[in-house]
């Protein structure tokens, strides 16, 4: 290479040119063009199962063209791989199979060309894989946060009598908006889970001259019937229940209800609505749940008895949440007659002190 520069202190420059006129000095610079020796491995083993790593002997070359990347090649297979140098002379190789012997030769690449080869590896043999130990997948079942139908044991520890089609919002629950079962308590429910008994009579309420808050006054449409409120609804219960001792009223059926849902391992049970214990009826008597259009009729046998905690059903009348009008509430019959073709009947809340109750909840 050609440098031409002034000849006067005064002038600073440098050109580069083929050749420089008289008034230039003329400067020229060479170096030997050489590719680098060959590699001498001073030390090469296995890491892992997976890589091998090399200890490279500095190669002799020109320092103006130090070694750019080392040509790692598989004897075996021929595979060609590009590696770069790591610090302290070491270079590292990935990608190998585990429990697999491996001969390596390495060369080097400067700007000026390829070096020899080096001598063969000793053979270098990796390790097996490490063994990832694996969780055992554990099916979820309806308690557990997994698909419900209708005679499954719920979260609650009641058993699932009613599956939507499409999530159902019961205000107050945990499912919320999202809520897609209802399970009925178990017939120990009175009896803090120690012992089944059928169920138990209770009053609606004292009260009989303050609403409850309920809306008794916007028309539903779940049942098809055209005396239908909105506090009849699928969803309805939790809140229904949560009004129905007013101010200086009492209500048995409600304590009763919250006091089990406070010992209870998932709480939050409450007296089923008006469509909610058509139901629950229908599944007491062995009818098919889900279509809340069809009315639990005389068909089917009672689940009664205390053999389990599945029965404990009394052939009698059993009320609903929903409110009918300032003194009275919504029932059910829940012996041969099923709802006698009338779908709910209706009372005062304060003559009928020995209705049966049954809770339920929502998930």
């Amino acid at each position: 290479m050609t440098i031409c520069s002034s000849k006067y202190p005064l002038y600073t420059y440098k050109l580069i040119k083929v050749s420089c006129p008289k008034f230039q000095v003329t400067t020229n610079y060479w170096r030997t063009i050489a590719a680098p020796s060959a590699p001498v491995i001073e030390a090469a083993s296995a890491r892992g199962h997976d890589s091998a790593v090399f200890l490279i002997k500095p190669t002799t070359s020109a320092l103006s063209a130090p070694v750019l990347y080392y040509l790692v090649t598989e004897t075996k297979s021929g595979l060609l791989r590009k590696v770069f140098p790591g610090s302290l002379g070491q270079i590292n190789v990935s990608g190998l199979s585990s429990e697999s012997t491996y001969i390596f030769t390495i060369a080097a690449v400067n700007v000026d060309g390829t070096s020899p080869a080096s001598l063969q590896t000793p053979s270098i043999q990796t390790s097996a894989a490490p063994v990832v130990a694996s969780t055992p997948q554990v099916a979820l079942t309806c308690a557990t946060g997994g698909t419900c139908v209708v005679g499954d044991r719920g979260p609650g520890g009641g058993i699932v009598f009613y599956v939507s089609a499409s999530p159902f919002t019961s205000t107050g629950s945990t499912c919320d908006t999202a809520c897609k079962y209802l399970e009925v308590a178990p017939a120990t429910w009175q009896s803090g889970g120690r012992s089944v008994a059928s169920d138990g009579i209770y009053q609606w309420s004292n009260n009989t001259t303050v609403p409850t808050g309920q809306n008794t006054s916007t028309v539903g449409n779940e049942s098809g019937l055209e005396t239908e409120k909105f506090n009849w609804k699928i969803g309805q219960g939790f809140y229904n229940t949560s009004v129905m001792k007013v101010a200086g009223a009492t209500s048995s059926a409600q304590a009763a209800v919250l006091a089990y849902a406070g010992n209870s391992i998932a709480g939050q049970w409450f007296i089923p609505s008006a469509n909610e214990l058509n139901e629950l009826c229908k599944y007491a008597r062995g009818q098919l749940t889900g279509n809340v259009r069809v009315p639990c009729d005389s068909s089917g046998t009672l689940k009664t008895g205390t053999l389990n905690d599945l029965g404990g059903f009394v052939s009698s009348l059993y009320m609903s949440s929903s409110e009918w009008w300032i003194d009275g509430a919504r029932y059910h019959y829940f012996n041969t007659d099923g709802f006698g073709g009338t779908r709910h009947r209706s009372g005062f809340k304060d003559l009928f002190p020995f209705i049966y109750v049954r809770p339920i909840r929502a998930f």
